[in-house]
């Protein structure tokens, strides 16, 4: 149970549980610590026994790029660049992406390697022509490797949600200028022909080069004994949820929105989706593409569970390609479970994969007395399940 808070506080909880559960794009840019770490910015060199076998190999992007074949090798021709004042984010050979939601980079080495280190330069801190935006370091990045480019393994992770994470990975958290940082997965002990990146990015996300270290395999591969399947890809759609987990309250629907990548040469594509609910948690409204949930019937699974499948033609690659209204209607505050799913289209289909789910309890809040206008409320659509009376508990 949660324990007793002054009004004032419990008023705040209230309000930062529907904030972050309504708009977690804008906490992709919050503080994790307040420690203050300079950034590293000098190029990677080889390695004893150990090369940048990326080096010069082109790179794949879902979803595509207006500047393809620029920055297709831009990320690996080994050039570093400085930028005025360290800021590359007007730098015309720079590789960047603006308010992008989640996207996906690999790079096919060509035969198969030992896989040492997998790092990438990317800019952090505040540009000197802006106010007030913070840092520009993306919040979430995943590696992968594979052996085909279609079955990815998940070998490192960076995410500002888990604690200590900046200083691990020695990122900055300087704010009033700008500098290069590098994200560096080492001692990684993988193997794979590909290697992918999957990046959540801040309102601008800027790079000039990856690294790949290793050195040749020989012999048939064996499967990477520490790593974790994916929904990773760069040739098919890939469904995503902007957050590691989802908090959701068991006595009012929040939304949840689903973002959708798709891969180069792709402008639309027919999707189907698999959401498996725990027992204990509801759909209460919204959908995926122009599927609404209420239109199916769930197919209940074994423990209670239901599943929901979304069969979308014709969907365009966009942050909001879905949103669900969740609730976690029989869990107690505090209660912690997971959610499956998996995405596909008619030649590849993930696998069966899971997010996190914690419950809380939103207590009501007093009687409004004044009401403040806020645009971006407005994104979600007015048909929300019940969004008159779960704005009473807004204060």
């Amino acid at each position: 149970m949660m324990t007793q808070q002054p009004q004032k506080n419990r008023k705040l909880h209230r309000f930062k549980l529907l904030f972050k559960s309504t708009f977690p794009v804008l906490f992709v840019a919050g503080i994790v610590s307040t420690t203050a770490l300079t950034g590293c910015a000098d190029p990677l060199s080889s390695k004893p026994n150990l090369t940048n076998v990326a080096l010069d190999k082109k790179v794949l992007f879902a979803p595509a790029r207006k500047n393809t074949d620029k920055d297709s090798v831009s990320l690996t021709d080994g050039k570093i660049l400085t930028g005025e004042n360290g800021d590359l984010s007007r730098d015309p050979d720079a590789v960047k992406w603006i308010y992008p939601g989640r996207f996906n980079i690999a790079v096919d080495l060509g035969q198969l390697y030992h896989i040492d280190e997998i790092a990438i330069r990317l800019q952090n801190g505040n540009p000197t022509y802006t106010t007030n935006s913070g840092r520009m370091f993306p919040g979430w990045v995943e590696a992968f490797v594979s052996d085909d480019g279609e079955n990815y393994t998940k070998v490192a992770e960076f995410s500002r949600w888990n604690p200590g994470e900046f200083p691990k990975y020695e990122i900055g958290q300087e704010r009033g200028k700008a500098w290069m940082d590098r994200l560096r997965f080492k001692d990684l002990k993988a193997h794979g022909r590909w290697v992918g990146l999957r990046i959540y990015g801040n309102a601008r996300t800027v790079s000039d080069e990856m690294y790949v270290f290793g050195s040749p395999a020989s012999g048939k591969s064996v499967p990477n004994a520490e790593g974790k399947s994916s929904g990773f890809t760069v040739t098919h759609p890939q469904l995503y949820f902007h957050k590691p987990y989802l908090e959701l309250a068991n006595n009012i629907p929040l939304p949840v929105p689903i973002g959708l990548i798709l891969p180069a040469k792709m402008d639309s594509a027919d999707v189907h989706v698999d959401i498996d609910l725990p027992s204990g948690l509801e759909i209460a409204g919204g959908g995926i593409g122009k599927v609404e949930a209420s239109s199916l019937t769930p197919q209940m699974l074994p423990g209670g569970g239901k599943r929901y499948s979304f069969a979308v033609e014709g969907v365009k690659g966009i942050k909001g390609y879905g949103n669900l209204y969740l609730q976690a209607t029989s869990w107690k505050d505090g209660q912690e479970g997971e959610l499956q799913y998996r995405f596909g289209d008619h030649q590849w289909q993930s696998p069966l994969l899971t997010i996190p789910v914690r419950a809380a309890h939103v207590p009501d809040a007093p009687r409004l007395k004044v009401v403040m206008h806020w645009v971006g409320l407005m994104i979600f659509p007015a048909a929300g399940p019940m969004h008159c009376r779960d704005f009473r508990s807004w204060d």
